[in-house]
């Protein structure tokens, strides 16, 4: 018999039937024995080319054990009753898992129907997964008895994930490797037939999109949306053509320190949205400096056409801080240097959600050194929430990198 073959037989009290196959040095095989009658107790053997035995299993209805061949050549199966006094009929299947025979290609996103339609059988499919990829697999019963069961291997032949029920299998698996994956469905008992449908469905969260100096998308983006309101900075109480430290952190409905007051009641209650500096250059985790760590400049202030609010310290990067959104839009600036004045800079945007995992980095170059002409749109799909955005200097060239005119939706 070859790989993905399933026999009958039946035998008598004492009796044994054998089987050859070839098998390969590496593979892995499958072996699955069914009772489909009378009070035989399947009981298999499987032999290498030079007779040694690879693997033996013995159970009271079905038998299925996976063997892995050491020798390359014709091996055999086989068959008997445990205990070598009853009689009856038994299915013998073999499989491959290591490169299934017969399987069907399926695509993700894509379904298939099929039938089991005997004792011990299962089929095999193949799909091409994507390291990191969510998918859902499910195997719903359409007739017969069948208590649909699937199992998914991965491209190194472990076992990845599987599922069992009486009407419906299913399962959401995290894809761990790039390659091709493969799924056998079978009944759960292995005794019982039917029809079913197996469908692989994408749930891979969709990734969060930029939106760079695009403000006419970002504004078609977050259309579905809700407008929670926007930071400008204009509250403030700072004389024109000037800059001054503010301690961290700028909060809502709090009044910065020290007094009297630039920001009188923070930053707007509305959109929850908490302004700090951060000790990291390239932050994974937020660390503010604390008294004078940032800065506020008025219009006129070396060019500076609106109030802004920036970091304080040439190294420090400037951090946005929210209570989880799903859009975020404004415009990344520059407001001093210690050394001489660029034309223009780079800024590295990193995004980060409710859990302070990354979700996201883009980097802006051109942003106008003493204008206010770059946009940065951040929009995170459904279930995903905006928790932090961190902006820090991409050129290591001292920039004081702040953000203006922050719009922030739900």
């Amino acid at each position: 018999m070859s790989y993905g073959d399933l026999q009958s037989g039946g035998l008598a009290a004492s009796e044994l039937d054998v089987f050859s196959f070839s098998g390969t040095s590496g593979d892995e095989v499958l072996v699955r024995l069914a009772e489909t009658s009378s009070l035989l107790e399947p009981k298999f053997r499987v032999f290498a080319p030079d007779n040694s035995e690879v693997c033996t299993l013995t159970a009271g209805a079905f038998a299925e054990l996976q063997c892995s061949l050491t020798q390359t050549g014709t091996h055999h199966v086989f068959v008997e009753d445990g205990g070598g006094l009853d009689s009856g009929n038994y299915n013998l299947h073999l499989q491959r898992i290591n490169g299934p025979a017969n399987a069907t290609p399926i695509a993700v996103g894509g379904s298939d129907s099929g039938n089991i339609g005997a004792a011990a059988a299962m089929n095999a499919y193949s799909f091409t997964g994507v390291l990191n990829d969510s998918i859902t697999f499910r195997v719903t019963g359409t007739s017969g008895t069948l208590d649909p069961k699937f199992r998914v291997y991965t491209p190194s032949n472990s076992l990845l994930c599987q599922d069992a029920d009486t009407a419906v299998a299913e399962f959401t698996c995290s894809i761990g490797a790039n390659g091709t994956h493969h799924i056998f469905v079978e009944d759960n008992g292995a005794t019982d037939t039917g029809n079913y449908t197996l469908e692989l469905i994408d749930v891979t969260p969709t990734p969060l999109t930029f939106f760079v100096n695009d403000q006419v998308g970002f504004n078609a983006a977050v259309a579905g949306l809700v407008f929670q309101g926007r930071e400008d900075w204009e509250s403030s109480t700072l004389a024109a053509s000037s800059v001054i430290a503010i301690d961290d952190s700028i909060a809502p409905g709090v009044s910065s320190s020290p007094a009297p007051p630039t920001f009188v009641t923070g930053t707007n209650a509305s959109i929850g949205l908490t302004v700090q500096s951060n000790t990291n250059g390239n932050p994974g985790n937020t660390s503010p400096r604390g008294a004078g760590s940032l800065a506020a400049a008025s219009p006129g202030y070396l060019g500076t056409p609106t109030h802004q609010v920036s970091t304080g310290f040439q190294f420090d990067s400037f951090d946005l801080i929210f209570g989880g959104n799903r859009a975020v839009g404004f415009v990344p600036l520059f407001i001093d240097s210690v050394n001489a004045i660029p034309t223009t800079g780079s800024i590295t945007v990193q995004v980060f959600d409710t859990t302070n995992t990354l979700i996201g980095t883009q980097i802006i170059t051109g942003v106008d050194y003493q204008g206010a002409s770059s946009f940065l749109g951040v929009v995170v799909p459904s279930g995903t929430s905006i928790g932090r955005i961190n902006l820090f200097d991409s050129d290591a060239v001292d920039h004081f990198q702040g953000a203006d005119d922050i719009d922030v939706y739900n």
